[in-house]
């Protein structure tokens, strides 16, 4: 009975981080969709740094002392989903028409103040 109800804490426990995990995920790539929003790189000419985006990943010290970062992750995942395109000296944008309804960014330019 103990082994059983250990085995069932186990499984509970693995299908809580999961969910946890994979809800972190999607909250860092909507933040990642926005910060490209806010700063109007949605083309090749308005194409911004992942320094001047904020999405570095963060240091030694600070990835010890904080809660771990998974924008840098959801950058990567949407370079391979070809949502964010790379140009030739390495800036980054956002391909707006790849992106489900929801999540696009509007057309006017009042984004920072929605945001």
């Amino acid at each position: 009975m103990v082994a059983l109800s250990m085995i069932a804490l186990f499984v509970l426990m693995l299908v809580t981080s999961h969910l946890v995990l994979s809800w972190m995920a999607r909250r860092a790539m909507t933040e990642v969709i926005h910060r490209f929003c806010r700063f109007n790189a949605l083309d090749i000419h308005g194409a911004r740094t992942r320094e001047a985006l904020g999405l570095t990943p963060a240091t030694m010290v600070a990835r010890t002392t904080r809660m771990r970062d998974y924008k840098p992750f959801a950058v990567e995942y949407l370079i391979k989903m070809r949502i964010l395109r790379t140009t030739e000296d390495g800036k980054l944008y956002l391909v707006n028409q790849k992106l489900k309804p929801a999540l696009r960014c509007p057309l006017n330019r009042n984004w920072k103040e929605r945001v």
